[in-house]
């Protein structure tokens, strides 16, 4: 099924705007590319469901048609320099999020620093493992680009969220089962 974008889309973001971000990313861009277009979409919904689940209620704005079944487009709703945006549209920057929220789901968040590794502060071996993480390290929330990229539509004092329960099953290895041919 194809991929629609908008309030009542199955989507924030569209194929190829996450294409276009997730492809010049190097670290990234050889497993993205090797999922087919029906699994790209498929992580694409389940990335705009994750981000509506961190960040309902923390919105600036009201949707823009209350019936919408997305959190965007958004009513009275201003870029970083106060610029009002087009409530029919979703905001660039959300397609940005978008995208990062499907690195996790993609299976190898390893490859990125929005994972909790990069929280490791020292590694020995010496026939044992002795691994140290930063304060605060695995408090989780959304990938840090993601916040980046979702800040401007942030109500003022509303702190980055931490993730919902339910993006957290959402992420597990469980409820994504692709077979890209790894062992």
């Amino acid at each position: 099924m194809a991929l629609t974008v908008g309030g009542n889309g199955d989507s924030l973001a569209g194929l190829a705007a996450v294409d276009a971000v997730l492809s010049v990313n190097r670290h990234v861009a050889a497993t993205w590319e090797a999922f087919d277009q029906a699994e790209q979409e498929n992580l694409i919904r389940l990335a705009t469901l994750a981000l509506e689940l961190d960040y309902r209620g923390k919105l600036k704005g009201k949707k823009a048609d209350p019936a919408q079944k997305r959190l965007f487009p958004r009513s009275n709703l201003t870029d970083e320099e106060g610029n009002l945006l087009d409530e029919d549209t979703v905001p660039q920057g959300v397609d940005v999020a978008v995208a990062y929220y499907v690195i996790p789901l993609m299976g190898d968040a390893d490859l990125t620093q929005d994972d909790e590794t990069r929280n490791l502060s020292r590694l020995r071996v010496e026939g044992a493992v002795d691994l140290h993480f930063r304060k605060g390290a695995g408090q989780g929330g959304p990938p840090r680009m993601s916040a980046r990229a979702m800040s401007p539509f942030v109500r003022i004092g509303v702190p980055i969220p931490p993730p919902s329960a339910e993006t957290e099953k959402l992420f597990s290895s469980d409820n994504f089962p692709v077979d890209r041919g790894k062992s």
